[in-house]
Protein backbone atom coordinates (compact mmCIF):
# COMPACT_ATOMS: atom_id res chain seq x y z
CA UNK A 1 0.00 0.00 0.00
CA UNK A 2 3.20 2.39 0.10
CA UNK A 3 1.88 3.94 3.66
CA UNK A 4 4.25 5.83 5.85
CA UNK A 5 4.48 6.17 9.51
CA UNK A 6 3.11 7.63 11.15
CA UNK A 7 0.15 8.90 9.56
CA UNK A 8 -1.32 12.46 11.34
CA UNK A 9 -5.03 11.49 9.96
CA UNK A 10 -6.86 8.34 8.70
CA UNK A 11 -10.20 8.97 6.99
CA UNK A 12 -12.66 6.74 5.99
CA UNK A 13 -14.99 7.42 2.54
CA UNK A 14 -17.60 4.61 3.37
CA UNK A 15 -20.02 5.11 0.08
CA UNK A 16 -21.26 1.99 -1.40
CA UNK A 17 -23.48 0.86 1.58
CA UNK A 18 -24.15 4.06 3.06
CA UNK A 19 -25.02 6.11 -0.08
CA UNK A 20 -27.32 4.95 -2.78
CA UNK A 21 -28.42 6.87 -5.93
CA UNK A 22 -32.27 7.43 -6.67
CA UNK A 23 -33.42 5.52 -3.25
CA UNK A 24 -33.58 6.47 0.19
CA UNK A 25 -30.24 6.84 2.09
CA UNK A 26 -28.82 5.81 4.98
CA UNK A 27 -26.05 9.09 5.03
CA UNK A 28 -25.72 11.92 3.01
CA UNK A 29 -23.08 12.56 0.42
CA UNK A 30 -20.53 14.16 1.42
CA UNK A 31 -17.63 15.71 -0.85
CA UNK A 32 -13.83 14.90 -0.46
CA UNK A 33 -13.37 19.00 -0.20
CA UNK A 34 -15.87 18.83 2.88
CA UNK A 35 -13.73 15.76 4.19
CA UNK A 36 -10.28 17.59 4.15
CA UNK A 37 -12.21 20.74 5.47
CA UNK A 38 -12.53 18.99 8.36
CA UNK A 39 -9.06 17.62 8.42
CA UNK A 40 -8.18 21.07 8.04
CA UNK A 41 -9.74 22.28 11.12
CA UNK A 42 -8.42 19.56 13.48
CA UNK A 43 -4.88 20.10 12.34
CA UNK A 44 -4.98 23.60 12.65
CA UNK A 45 -8.30 24.93 15.31
CA UNK A 46 -6.79 28.10 16.25
CA UNK A 47 -6.92 29.14 12.37
CA UNK A 48 -9.53 31.67 11.57
CA UNK A 49 -9.08 30.91 7.37
CA UNK A 50 -9.48 27.65 6.70
CA UNK A 51 -7.89 26.62 3.22
CA UNK A 52 -6.39 22.96 2.95
CA UNK A 53 -5.01 24.38 -0.68
CA UNK A 54 -2.62 27.11 0.99
CA UNK A 55 0.63 25.01 1.40
CA UNK A 56 2.42 28.42 2.29
CA UNK A 57 1.31 28.13 5.31
CA UNK A 58 0.64 24.17 6.17
CA UNK A 59 2.87 21.75 7.29
CA UNK A 60 3.17 18.52 5.55
CA UNK A 61 0.18 16.27 6.48
CA UNK A 62 0.22 12.51 5.98
CA UNK A 63 -3.29 11.56 5.66
CA UNK A 64 -4.45 7.96 4.95
CA UNK A 65 -7.51 7.57 3.26
CA UNK A 66 -9.81 3.99 2.82
CA UNK A 67 -12.68 4.45 0.59
CA UNK A 68 -14.93 2.19 -1.88
CA UNK A 69 -15.23 5.26 -3.74
CA UNK A 70 -12.79 5.07 -6.85
CA UNK A 71 -13.49 9.01 -7.37
CA UNK A 72 -11.87 9.79 -4.42
CA UNK A 73 -8.30 11.23 -5.14
CA UNK A 74 -5.23 9.34 -4.21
Amino acid sequence: MGVTRPVDVALYIRRSDKVNKGEKSEALLHTFREYMQHVDHLLYPDHVYHDYYDEENHKRVDIYVATDDTSIPK
